[in-house]
C-alpha cells in the first residue's frame, strides 16, 4: 500500500531498515554491500520488505530512502530494549538488566539523530538515485556494557546494580509463548558483535548527526522522554 501510494502521488518512501537481515556469519562491521543472509523469521520478513522497495524503485520509479540503524532509544520510544531491560522504570530504575554478552558490540540509534539524518537525505533527494540505502552508525556499544554504564550515570544513584538479562528464563518459556520465542530467536544480536559502517552516509550528507551518549541517555530517561507518543490521527 505504501508503494502504491508513493507511486500515485510521487512521494518519497522513508524506510527505517534494521540489522535483522544479517546473522552470526556477517562481518563484525557491515556496510551496504555486506550479504544479507537472515537466519530468523523476522530477518526474512525484513529482507522481503527491503527487496520489495528495491524492486519498486527499479521497476516503478518509486523514490526510496532507507537508513539502516540499530536499536532505537530516545524521547517517546517506549517499547524498546532500552526501556524494557536497561531502564524499565526510567529515573526510578533500581536494577539495570544488560542484554549483551560481555564484549559483544551492539548498535544503538538515538531517534532524534536518525530523524535528522533522514531530513538531510530528503533535502538532497533530487540528486539521489531511485533507491538509496545507507547505514547509520549511531552509538556503538563496543563492550556490551557502555550503554548500561551511561544509564547508571544518568540515573545518578550510587550502587545501582548491573545484572545480566535473564535469557535463560526466555529459553525455558519460549516453547510455550510465541512472543518470547521470537525474542529468543533474535538473541544473536546481543551475543555477536555487529557495527554499522556509515562511510556511505557521510559521503552523501556529511557528518552523521550525533548527540553525545550521556546527553542522549539523559534525555531518553526524562519522564517526557519515556511518555508514549500519541497515536496518529
Amino acid at each position: 500500500h505504501s508503494i502504491a501510494a508513493a507511486e500515485a502521488s510521487g512521494s518519497t518512501i522513508l524506510f527505517p531498515a534494521n540489522t535483522y537481515v544479517f546473522s552470526t556469519q556477517s562481518p563484525r562491521c557491515v556496510n551496504e554491500d555486506a550479504p544479507r543472509v537472515p537466519t530468523t523469521r523476522k530477518g526474512r520478513v525484513r529482507l522481503e520488505m527491503e527487496q520489495m522497495l528495491e524492486q519498486a524503485a527499479q521497476q516503478r520509479g518509486v523514490k526510496v530512502i532507507a537508513l539502516r540503524a540499530g536499536d532505537f532509544f530516545g524521547p517517546g520510544v517506549a517499547n524498546s530494549w532500552f526501556t524494557r531491560a536497561l531502564a524499565t522504570d526510567g529515573l526510578s530504575t533500581r536494577v539495570i538488566r544488560v542484554p549483551a554478552t560481555p564484549g559483544a558490540a551492539h548498535a544503538w540509534a538515538y531517534v532524534p539523530d536518525l530523524a535528522e539524518a533522514f531530513a538531510r537525505f530528503v533535502d538532497r533527494r533530487a540528486s539521489l538515485p531511485a533507491f538509496t540505502l545507507a547505514h547509520f552508525s549511531g552509538h556503538c556499544d563496543a563492550t556490551g556494557v557502555e550503554m548500561a554504564n551511561a544509564v547508571q550515570r544518568a540515573i545518578g544513584r550510587a550502587g545501582i546494580p548491573l545484572r545480566p538479562f535473564p535469557w535463560f528464563a526466555l529459553r525455558l518459556a519460549a516453547p510455550f509463548v510465541p512472543f518470547l520465542r521470537e525474542v529468543r530467536e533474535m538473541a544473536w544480536l546481543w551475543e555477536t558483535s555487529l557495527q554499522l559502517d556509515n562511510t556511505k552516509l557521510r559521503t552523501l550528507i556529511g557528518e552523521e548527526p550525533h548527540t553525545p551518549l550521556d546527553e542522549a541517555v539523559s534525555t531518553a530517561l526524562e519522564p517526557r522522554g519515556l511518555r508514549r507518543l500519541p497515536a496518529a490521527t
